[in-house]
């Protein structure tokens, strides 16, 4: 399934760390929070870093963390199912390979692509849908497909196979509530991830789920105003008017909705009136399509912007991130026997299709914010069995896929490096194309377990060191918990 490659200096030393079974700390993790930030590859990091002063100083940098590289490849670009044995098969095309990817050869520009890997990546990368299938499944499947093969058949996922043990699922975004990576932890099968009121209603309806927040509200626009005329894209008509008109008293199973911020905060802080402990929560933020970065000022994502900064103008009508993960958490905490909570910053990727250099920081500035706070949250719980801690939970931090950000003089120089202007300066930077890429990724794990990240990284890239796949990452998942074989 992985189509591993050993780079030759690697292949002796690998075989011998790979007889080793791998063993892990006591107890099996009972909790899991699975955090990603959308489109966020190296560069994102490195410009986020640059930008804030903290390149080498960011959470994931700390002690207890453990950080590899992560192949990302989809099973194949197309975004329709096949059927039959072909279906399955892995495009040998699409599988990541360092010559293909890191090759500086000029050519005659196709679409302003100048070398030979930019174009190589334009041709190959994965969408978010199949990437975060992958890791929630353990197969590779096509570009659209949620939680499917490549025939287009269901295939179980983790937040199913925990939910046996008793365990429950969260799902927060800052985009749709029903796009791609939400629905991907979720555990809903699709063969499109255009279906979106088909699975908002398939998440509602599944009884492992006790909390979803995100965007996508049919009443607002994005900057807030009431709509005229609601846009029932992402959330369909019928659900959201069975949503909005249950009475405050329901029965146990049923969802509360809530909208403002002031009820996210409440709910962070334990005070949201009126609350009905045996109901599943749903929070859907003011906005249409994402939390903060679809404002319209300065132009918003019409054009190309390397010029503004971050945290221009931001709407303070809307709760952030870790107020929503903080929410989160108090509903998933009602259940003894354990969580999984996803957790995605989708707004990072959507500044950087508009190739909007501040408002790709901005919103990995809050994402870094994010992964400070559930660092500290779970490193607060020390010692304490009845809550989430390093000594019971795997933390995984991590980008679905990456986009073609290099340095300023990259339409002249292959792979040209990011440039750092300092604190409080936008970095020098390039976008090549207004798509993904099928670059590594990087991936950060801590808590239980964590090692595993080491353990599968069996391949090597010459520019990004050991790497593992996505679909390693649903065997991580399944072995902290648990449910699957310790052994490589």
């Amino acid at each position: 399934m992985n189509n591993r490659r050993l780079s030759p200096c690697l292949t002796v030393m690998l075989v011998a760390f790979c007889l080793t079974p791998t063993v892990l700390a006591d107890p099996i993790a009972r909790y899991v929070i699975y955090m990603i930030a959308d489109g966020a590859g190296y560069s994102t990091y490195e410009c986020t870093g640059d930008y804030t002063g903290t390149t080498g100083r960011m959470t994931v940098n700390g002690l207890g963390w453990v950080g590899r590289a992560m192949s990302v490849y989809p099973l194949r670009r197309g975004p329709q199912p096949v059927a039959g044995a072909v279906g399955l098969r892995q495009d040998a095309k699409t599988v990541y390979n360092s010559t293909q990817a890191w090759d500086p050869t000029p050519i005659k520009p196709i679409e302003g692509l100048e070398f030979t890997g930019y174009l190589w990546h334009d041709q190959t990368y994965p969408d978010s849908a199949c990437t975060i299938s992958a890791s929630m499944t353990g197969v590779k499947t096509y570009n659209n497909a949620l939680d499917v093969d490549g025939n287009g058949k269901p295939v179980e996922t983790f937040a199913q196979s925990i939910w046996a043990k008793g365990m429950t699922t969260g799902v927060v975004t800052t985009v749709q509530v029903s796009d791609a990576t939400p629905a991907g932890f979720a555990g809903v099968s699709n063969e499109s991830r255009v279906n979106r009121p088909e699975i908002i209603r398939d998440m509602l309806a599944t009884p492992y789920i006790d909390v979803i927040m995100g965007a996508g509200n049919p009443d607002y626009d994005n900057d807030g105003r009431t709509k005229t005329s609601p846009n029932y894209k992402w959330i369909g008509r019928a659900t959201w008017d069975h949503l909005k008109q249950q009475p405050g008293s329901q029965n146990a199973g049923s969802w509360q909705l809530i909208q403002t911020k002031e009820e996210f905060e409440n709910l962070a802080q334990g005070t949201l009136e009126p609350y009905d402990p045996h109901r599943k929560l749903i929070g859907v933020v003011t906005r249409y399509e994402g939390k903060q970065q679809y404002r319209s000022n300065d132009g918003g994502f019409s054009k190309p912007n390397y010029t503004t900064p971050p945290g221009q103008d931001m709407r303070t009508d809307v709760p952030d991130l870790p107020t929503m993960v903080r929410g989160a958490l108090n509903i998933l905490l009602r259940n003894d026997k354990g969580f999984f909570l996803g957790i995605e910053q989708g707004e990072v990727d959507r500044a950087m299709h508009a190739n909007h250099l501040g408002r790709m920081i901005e919103a990995m500035m809050e994402f870094n914010d994010t992964v400070a706070f559930i660092d500290a949250y779970l490193t607060a719980n020390t010692g304490r069995d009845d809550m989430p801690n390093y000594t019971n939970t795997l933390l995984v931090v991590t980008a679905d896929h990456d986009h073609q950000l290099y340095g300023p003089n990259s339409d002249n120089v292959a792979f040209d490096p990011i440039v750092d202007n300092g604190p409080g300066k936008l970095p020098g930077a390039r976008f090549q194309t207004t798509e993904h890429s099928n670059h590594l990724v990087p991936v950060y794990a801590k808590g239980v377990g964590s090692e595993l990240l080491e353990r599968y990284a069996t391949q090597s890239d010459p520019v990004r060191g050991a790497y593992l796949d996505q679909t390693d990452l649903y065997t991580i998942f399944m072995t902290v918990t648990g449910l699957a074989s310790q052994e490589k």
